[in-house]
């Protein structure tokens, strides 16, 4: 994790960014990263593989109301710290 500039804000280093339509590239994308994660033991905790998995969900919304156009934008974090 870093902390970037004032645009950016704290960021993760090689994040990817994928756009999805259904609940199935959801699960598509939730599964390959899984595939993707490396789990091993370290030298002073056997139990803590010290792999960490960051999930952000972007979700926007685009329409006009009463003749104005509009946008928004909520973003959830999650963290699964193994």
């Amino acid at each position: 994790i870093r902390d970037g500039d004032v645009k950016r804000g704290v960021y993760v280093q090689g994040l990817s960014s994928h756009p999805v339509a259904s609940l199935a590239d959801v699960l598509r994308l939730i599964a390959f990263g899984s595939e993707n994660r490396k789990i091993a033991s370290t030298e002073l905790n056997e139990r803590s593989s010290r792999s960490h998995s960051v999930f952000t969900a972007t979700i926007t919304w685009e329409g006009v109301r009463a003749g104005v156009k509009t946008f928004r934008s909520s973003k959830l974090n999650l963290v699964d710290i193994l």
